[in-house]
């Protein structure tokens, strides 16, 4: 990537390992439209394995010389750095999407059975408490920090929303 750009960003970065080089730190990343980019690792770079919601973290950031083989998809976020006519992209967290190269977490078949069982549950708390669901008590109108106003006033549109939510999952 050439540019004249004087400033940093950040940015997400996925796609397919086509070579690691453990004394440069770098990799070579592949996206699926095509492109390449040269991924650095510094010192501050982490890695994680993919969790459901619900489940704990898992660090991977210890054993990404093992990890980093080629082709093997990767979710990266990074910072691009202006360096000269081109830019470096420095690699702050790498979300291995499963525990091997060809293993993908969301493809397990009770993935999105999960996913939606932790998000009903979290929408139920959020409602209701630990207490019996009584919808005399849902309240569609919130305070800026997601706390419930004293008003009983019940939107139809959002009501609607989150039966379509839960009915499309």
């Amino acid at each position: 990537m050439s540019s004249n750009l004087t400033h940093t960003w950040a940015d997400t970065i996925a796609g397919y390992v086509q070579g690691f080089n453990a004394e440069a730190r770098t990799f070579e990343l592949k996206t699926s439209d095509g492109r390449s980019f040269t991924i650095e690792l510094d010192e501050t770079t982490g890695a994680e394995l993919l969790r459901n919601l619900g489940e704990p973290y898992t660090d991977g950031s210890g054993h990404l010389d093992d990890v980093l083989v080629t082709g093997r998809y990767v979710i990266v976020y990074g910072i691009f750095y202006p360096d000269g006519e081109k830019m470096r992209y420095t690699a702050k967290h790498i979300e291995l999407v499963g525990r091997s190269g060809g293993d993908y977490g969301f493809e397990e078949p009770t993935w999105w059975i999960k996913q939606i069982d932790q998000l009903a549950s979290f929408y139920r708390r959020a409602q209701f408490g630990n207490r019996e669901v009584d919808y005399r008590d849902y309240r569609t109108e919130l305070h800026l920090g997601g706390s419930k106003t004293q008003s009983h006033v019940q939107e139809t549109d959002t009501i609607s929303r989150m039966v379509y939510g839960m009915a499309s999952a």
